[in-house]
């Protein structure tokens, strides 16, 4: 799992270089990628560890988008964590635009119900 979230990673990077040869060859990296199942957990990692925000954010809204194609087809116990791992996210995210598109990302999300305890 850490081998494919550190290619994902640089793989995420690629995109974000002012070059438009090394931006073609990572979005066929990427698309190649995103159809595995195993991005999921891939992009989470990504997400929560990356120390580059824009890479973070990438993140988040690519895992947006599988979220919502793949949700239906995720085991409720992994669904439960994601939920749990987003909550957090959005208390301990310190860079905006990171926060911003994981309330993307909850927001999408079908279902989402936060119980809160007093």
């Amino acid at each position: 799992k850490a081998g494919m979230a550190t290619q994902l990673e640089d793989v995420l990077a690629r995109l974000l270089v002012p070059e438009s040869a090394v931006i073609q060859e990572a979005t066929t990296e990427l698309k190649q990628a995103v159809k595995d199942p195993a991005i999921i957990d891939s992009l989470v990692t990504v997400l929560t560890q990356s120390a580059d925000p824009k890479i973070r954010q990438l993140a988040a809204v690519l895992l947006r988008q599988r979220l919502i194609k793949l949700w239906p087809q995720i085991p409720l116990p992994q669904r439960t964590s994601l939920k749990q791992l987003f909550l957090q996210l959005l208390v301990l995210e310190q860079e905006h635009i990171v926060r911003n598109s994981t309330v993307q990302i909850v927001s999408h999300l079908p279902h989402f119900r936060v119980s809160l305890v007093y």
